[in-house]
């Protein structure tokens, strides 16, 4: 799987991203029973938007880290997930990060799941 890396969101009205408000934003769709993409969070970031949803049926889990980013990166053995207090989720489920975690990705179980990731 590949390391993705959240990029800046224009305002919709503008096409410009404003200076005092960068948005940042990282999709991930999964169609197979694998783990997602490892979307990195902005550095020392806390209350990244989390948003889990399936096109069609299936079932997901999201896991986050607090590993270094650098370990994350080369995909280390040694990164720690951790599932979030949700569990293995079938319908639509939002959270929000709070606390220093350094990426996130989804488990897809079955079916199909999308994460969407913004802050």
């Amino acid at each position: 799987m590949a390391v993705l890396k959240m990029k800046e969101i224009a305002d919709s009205r503008t096409g410009r991203v404003a200076a005092a408000a960068k948005a940042l934003e990282c999709q991930d769709k999964l169609v197979t029973a694998v783990n997602g993409n490892t979307i990195l969070l902005p550095a020392g970031f806390s209350g990244a938007s989390v948003t889990l949803s399936f096109p069609v049926a299936g079932s997901a889990k999201v896991q986050l880290t607090s590993s270094p980013q650098a370990l994350v990166e080369e995909e280390s053995a040694s990164v720690a997930w951790v599932d979030w207090p949700h569990g293995v989720v079938s319908s639509i489920k939002q959270d929000v990060i709070m606390g220093k975690a350094t990426a996130v990705r989804q488990v897809n179980i079955s079916g199909e799941s999308v994460l969407d990731v913004r802050a």
